[in-house]
């Protein structure tokens, strides 16, 4: 298992450094999702790479359209919510 040691930015922001991205198939602006895994006696950070929902559009077979787009009701999302 390989180790690496980053410091935690002001901002509340970590390096994922370069061999580990390599190793999760991370790129540069691609989005992770963080989750607390907790054992008896400890607890670890997860790090996993997560597929944009607009880059599995058309792979999944749809219900029965009732009459909006997705891309557009993607859009509205983005414009009206705050990322954290």
């Amino acid at each position: 298992m390989e180790m690496f040691i980053t410091t935690v930015t002001k901002a509340g922001q970590i390096t994922i450094p370069k061999p580990m991205r390599d190793l999760l198939g991370i790129g540069t602006t691609d989005r992770v999702q963080l989750k607390v895994v907790e054992g008896e006696d400890y607890k670890q950070l997860s790090v996993e790479p997560v597929e944009d929902i607009m880059d599995i559009l058309g792979t999944i077979e749809a219900r029965a359209n009732k009459g909006s787009d997705p891309v557009e009701a993607r859009r509205k999302l983005e414009t009206s919510y705050r990322r954290f």
